[in-house]
C-alpha cells in the first residue's frame, strides 16, 4: 500500500489528481487527463506505453532529458542507457503493471559510475477495463 505521507508534496498532488480521475475504478484511462490538467507536472512527467515485453516512452520528461543528457521520447526502455538505471525503472514499472497499483520509489543519494544520483518517482497505472496499457511516471530530482 502506498504511504501518501511519504510522498513529496508535488508527487502527492499528482497522486490526488490520479485518485480523482479513477473514481471507483482500479485506475483511470489516459484520456481522462486533459492536457491542461497535466501542465503543472509536464517537465517531470513521463507517459509510458506498456508493451508485452518492454516499455516505450511516449513522452520523456524534459527535466529527465536535461539531467540525463538524452531525449528518449519514442524509444524503448530496453534501449536506454545507462543499463542499471533502465533495469531499475523496469522493475518498478513491471511491479505497477502486475499489481495494477501506484508505486513510489525513492532513489535518494545513489552513487553509480562515479556520479551521485538522487530522484524519486511516482508510477501511476492507466488503462481501460482490467488491463494497464500506460503508466504516468512523475519524477522529482535532487540536484546534488
Amino acid at each position: 500500500m502506498l504511504e501518501l505521507s511519504s510522498l513529496p508534496s508535488r508527487l502527492r498532488d499528482f497522486h490526488a489528481l490520479w485518485e480523482r480521475k479513477r473514481g471507483s475504478r482500479a485506475f483511470p484511462a489516459r484520456q481522462d487527463f486533459p492536457f491542461e490538467e497535466l501542465v503543472p507536472w509536464l517537465g517531470e512527467l513521463h507517459l509510458i506505453e506498456v508493451l508485452p515485453d518492454d516499455f516505450r516512452f511516449k513522452v520523456f520528461a524534459g527535466k529527465s532529458a536535461a539531467r540525463m543528457g538524452q531525449e528518449a521520447t519514442g524509444r524503448l526502455l530496453s534501449e536506454f542507457e545507462p543499463r542499471w538505471m533502465a533495469e531499475d525503472a523496469a522493475r518498478d514499472y513491471r511491479q505497477s503493471v502486475e499489481g495494477r497499483m501506484p508505486i513510489y520509489a525513492d532513489r535518494s543519494r545513489r552513487e553509480m559510475d562515479g556520479r551521485m544520483y538522487s530522484w524519486r518517482r511516482l508510477i501511476l497505472p492507466l488503462g481501460q477495463g482490467e488491463a494497464v496499457d500506460h503508466l504516468f511516471v512523475c519524477m522529482e530530482y535532487d540536484f546534488i
